[in-house]
């Protein structure tokens, strides 16, 4: 599905233009604040333009430097601040972004809030164009985003909404637990070859409950698949996009999330191969003696903390997805799986 801005982008490169400056195409006009996909001529650049409050100051904008972003305010228009791309490799993630933050800048009227969010993101855009100059995902990182995916498309499958279950995935963004709801929350763990019989708990605060109604442990045992009954992680990112419906919005949502969790179409032919067919599935619900450690229980002076846990000793507290399910808000009354 097309981004709004690459649409209007594609509108200006084609329609009749001045031979040089800076040409603007607005969003739809139930946008507010003013939005505009904006052209820098004759060098083509994409932008993103944003109509801020008379009384914004544009020294909070232009005195950072963000990665490939060149952030100005043209002297004929002083209010109009412009993001302009200039590496044009990153065009497709930078139009995610911009409709992302069109979506989010939508009938904000506070010029404190809205000043807050556009310097907000376009950090985040800055850390996001350094993912999608690095290599790719490297193979641990694949299945991790696999597991993760596999879950999402249980909680999609069941959901009435999909923008609420988009903004509860937390994994790619670095969330305590991969997935949160109000004061529930899920950590997947994918484990794969001769691994299955241990999971690695990266932190104390992952399987600690304090605070959470509810916390669950998903964990996905992967093999590589020799049959067409496998998936590659290309397909398990396409086979989610009917889920997510018409509503260009959890589209958008969906693609920044893959960003964030450093998956990139320009990677795309580094995950055609390999296929992975899940061995098994279980579910635990994370609460009293469940084997762990939890944050009230380090000592003074530990930093960090990393540890195992043998999937033999959490057999007392397994349970199954659909008890998980009934328990969400953001799900239907009569989940399946």
């Amino acid at each position: 599905m097309k981004t709004i801005i690459e649409t209007l982008w594609q509108s200006l490169e084609t329609g009749p233009a001045p031979a040089s400056g800076i040409v603007l195409r607005r969003f739809p006009a139930d946008f507010f604040p003013e939005i505009n996909a904006a052209l820098r001529l004759p060098a083509g650049h994409p932008a993103f333009a944003i109509r801020l409050p008379d009384d914004s100051s544009p020294e909070t904008f232009i005195t950072q430097n963000f990665r490939d972003l060149k952030i100005s305010f043209p002297v004929s228009d002083p209010t109009l601040l412009l993001v302009e791309l200039q590496n044009p490799a990153l065009r497709e993630i930078f139009a995610i972004l911009c409709d992302d933050l069109a979506s989010h800048l939508k009938y904000e009227d506070a010029p404190a809030a809205l000043s807050h969010e556009i310097r907000g993101r376009l950090y985040q855009w800055s850390l996001l164009f350094e993912k999608a100059a690095a290599p790719g995902l490297s193979p641990e990182e694949q299945r991790g985003l696999f597991g993760e995916l596999t879950f999402l498309k249980m909680l999609l499958e069941n959901a009435p909404n999909p923008l609420p279950v988009l903004n509860g995935w937390l994994g790619p963004s670095g969330g305590i637990q991969d997935f949160f709801f109000a004061d529930r929350a899920i950590e997947v763990k994918t484990t794969f070859a001769n691994k299955h019989q241990t999971l690695v708990i990266s932190n104390a605060a992952q399987l600690d409950d304090n605070g959470l109604a509810q916390l669950w442990l998903a964990h996905f045992a992967l093999e590589t698949s020799v049959s067409d009954a496998g998936k590659t992680l290309n397909e398990a990112v396409a086979e989610l996009l009917p889920l997510l419906g018409k509503e260009a919005g959890a589209v958008t949502r969906f693609r920044v999330k893959l960003a964030e969790a450093g998956y990139f179409d320009t990677h795309a032919g580094q995950y055609e191969q390999p296929a992975y067919q899940i061995r098994s599935e279980h579910f635990y619900e994370i609460k009293e003696e469940f084997p762990r450690i939890r944050v009230m229980e380090l000592r003074p002076g530990i930093e960090t903390l990393k540890y195992s846990i043998r999937v033999a000793d959490c057999q007392p507290w397994q349970t199954d997805f659909l008890t998980i399910a009934r328990n969400l808000p953001v799900l239907s009354h009569e989940p399946h799986h």
